[in-house]
């Protein structure tokens, strides 16, 4: 290692040095020690530095491990995420077709209230024609084309003519009305159905996600 200015021998000293050996010996020792100390006090800047240096790439990786694990969980509750959010929107479409269903339910109790107001209505028109209900509540069409049937050869032949369009006028309104119930119970069972499955499928998802968080 190379002596600095700082410790190099003085000029004043070297006739001393020269004629005691000790004394010369004791100078270089101490100067030997001066220039150790500085090696050291050097060489322990360099460590603090690179301590330093290493303490930071440290707490990056630290912080870089933290990120990756907070982004794997995140991956791995996406998954769960998904499903949740696609199970909400066929609960959603669940609640509008169930909506749909109830405003279907006016135009069913609309026709049946319409038949009850023209059942009054010929009853009140002609009493004979009070056979009307029978026919309304027989199976077939041909039950009900022989019910009118009765009802003309009983009575006299203006009522014929009435009974064949009031036959088919109640025969379209008992299909339509029939066709619209039927809708009806079909959405509902569709529904439910929809309801359970989403059910289902929203407990398979939750329960081990549960077990893994507790």
């Amino acid at each position: 290692m190379l002596v600095s200015e700082s410790t190099a021998i003085p000029s004043s000293l070297s006739c001393s040095l020269e004629l005691d050996p000790l004394l010369r010996d004791l100078v270089e020792k101490k100067l030997s020690l001066k220039r150790n100390v500085t090696a050291m006090a050097t060489e322990l800047r360099d460590a603090r530095n690179r301590l330093a240096s290493q303490e930071l790439l440290l707490a990056q990786e630290i912080e870089a491990r933290k990120f990756r694990n907070e982004l794997d969980g995140f991956r791995s509750q996406l998954p769960v995420m998904t499903t949740l959010l696609h199970c909400s929107y066929l609960l959603g479409k669940l609640n509008d077709r169930n909506n749909s269903m109830s405003e279907g339910e006016f135009p069913v109790n609309n026709l049946a209230e319409q038949l009850n107001h023209l059942e009054k209505c010929l009853e009140s028109r002609d009493p004979t024609l009070r056979q009307f209900k029978d026919c309304y509540s027989l199976r077939t069409e041909s039950d009900i084309t022989d019910a009118f049937a009765r009802v003309a050869f009983d009575n006299d032949d203006g009522v014929a003519k009435p009974g064949e369009d009031i036959r088919a006028l109640s025969a379209h309104w008992v299909n339509r009305s029939k066709e619209l119930e039927s809708q009806l119970d079909q959405h509902r069972r569709t529904a439910q159905e929809l309801k359970r499955r989403v059910m289902r499928l929203e407990l398979c998802i939750l329960e081990p996600y549960g077990n893994s968080i507790g």
